[in-house]
C-alpha cells in the first residue's frame, strides 16, 4: 500500500510596488484621455456627436485615418480612378482659358491642424466673424447663380451645423455618370467651418496643385 502527500504553497499576489505601478499607469492614461477629450471639445461640433461618444468614434477612426496631410499626392491617381472617374485627372482651374485662376503660392507657415480625425479644424489663423459672413454670402451666391446645378442647404457631413453646397436635386447622385466620391456624399461637395476653413471635393489634379501651393491639405479620413 502506497501513501502520498500533496503540498500546497500559497500563491502570492502582485507585490505592493506592482500594484502601485499599475495604479499610477492607469491614472496617467486617464489623465491623457481627459486632456484629449477637452482639446477635442475645443474644436467645436461637427460630423459626430458632440460628446464622449463622438470622441470615442474619433479614436476608433484613427487606425483608418490619414495623417500625411501636407504631402502633395498621398495617393496613387490610377488607384483612385474608380472613386473619381476620368474627371479625377482633369483640372478645372484656368490656364488662360475660361474658369477660375489658381491662387498664388501661400506665404508664411501653414495653420496648425490637430491630429483628430473628426472634426478636422485649424487652431491658428482663424477667420474673424466678418470674414465668416463674407464666406457664407459667397457660397450662397454661387448656389443662386447656378440654381439649375447647385443647392445651398445644411451639411449632412457636418451634422447640419453649417450650410453646404450640394448638387441640385435634379442631378441624380445614384447615376453612374456622377463620380463615386460624390455619390458617397449624396451630392454634398463643399462646406465651411466656424473657424474659417472648409472641406471641398476637387479633382485629384487640382487637389495636388492646391496642396503644393500651400492652400489645402487632404482630409484626415480616407
Amino acid at each position: 500500500m502506497f501513501s502520498f502527500r500533496t503540498s500546497y504553497r500559497h500563491q502570492r499576489g502582485p507585490s505592493g510596488l506592482v500594484k502601485l505601478t499599475w495604479a499610477f499607469t492607469g491614472a496617467y492614461y486617464i489623465w491623457l484621455g481627459v486632456q484629449s477629450y477637452q482639446r477635442w471639445l475645443e474644436l467645436g461640433p461637427g460630423g459626430v456627436p458632440y460628446n464622449v461618444k463622438g470622441w470615442l468614434i474619433n479614436l476608433l477612426a484613427r487606425p483608418f485615418a490619414r495623417f500625411d496631410t501636407r504631402l502633395v499626392a498621398p495617393y496613387n491617381m490610377d488607384d483612385q480612378k474608380p472613386m473619381y472617374g476620368d474627371l479625377g485627372h482633369v483640372s478645372f482651374f484656368s490656364n488662360g482659358d475660361d474658369g477660375p485662376p489658381l491662387p498664388p503660392p501661400r506665404s508664411g507657415t501653414r495653420p496648425d491642424v490637430p491630429s483628430y480625425v473628426i472634426p478636422q479644424r485649424q487652431t491658428t489663423e482663424q477667420a474673424p466673424a466678418s470674414m465668416l459672413a463674407k464666406q457664407e454670402t459667397f457660397i450662397a451666391a454661387v448656389a443662386t447663380d447656378n440654381a439649375s446645378l447647385l443647392r445651398h442647404e445644411p451639411s449632412m457631413l457636418e451634422g447640419r451645423t453649417h450650410n453646404a453646397l450640394w448638387l441640385a436635386p435634379d442631378e441624380d447622385v445614384s447615376d453612374g455618370g456622377i463620380p463615386l466620391m460624390l455619390r458617397r456624399t449624396k451630392g454634398e461637395f463643399l462646406h465651411p467651418h466656424r473657424e474659417g476653413s472648409s472641406h471641398g471635393i476637387f479633382s485629384l489634379t487640382d487637389a495636388a496643385r492646391l496642396i503644393g501651393l500651400g492652400w489645402a491639405g487632404p482630409s484626415g479620413t480616407r
